[in-house]
């Protein structure tokens, strides 16, 4: 991209520690997020079309490390990303529908929480909200 990729300080001595946390960043700001088991590996794949001159990351546990990524690119947006990875908090409105299908309450459930972030005109849901709504509705249908 801009600058030679051999400009670029990236620290060789990376972990492989079996989960972590990585931040992508360009002059203080967060341009990527992701999570690895190899943290120097994916690093390089990432010179070749993404702009950033500083790495950061911290080990998290393999069984966290899907909800705690999306929890990082939701809360920070990153350029690069295009999409929050498949989670336990967060879900995309197809998904939503998709896991509800022949719900008529799910629509309402959706307009009545706010979204947490939009990435790539892709909506995306705190989970546990509109699972919450869709209960509180379909108790007050029943009444």
């Amino acid at each position: 991209m801009g600058d030679d990729i051999f400009s670029k300080s990236i620290p060789l001595d990376l972990p492989k520690i079996k989960s972590v946390i990585y931040y992508l960043i360009q002059d203080d700001t967060i341009v990527y997020i992701g999570s690895t088991s190899n943290t120097l590996a994916r690093v390089f794949t990432h010179l070749k079309d993404k702009d950033f001159n500083k790495v950061t990351y911290y080990p998290v546990e393999e069984k966290d490390k899907f909800d705690t990524e999306a929890s990082e690119i939701v809360k920070y947006k990153p350029k690069y990303n295009r999409s929050v990875p498949a989670n336990n908090l967060f879900c995309s409105q197809s998904k939503i529908r998709e896991r509800h299908k022949g719900s008529t309450k799910v629509e309402v459930a959706m307009a009545l929480c706010k979204p947490k972030c939009i990435m790539r005109d892709i909506v995306y849901y705190d989970l546990n909200e509109v699972e919450k709504e869709l209960e509180r509705l379909r108790k007050e249908g029943s009444r």
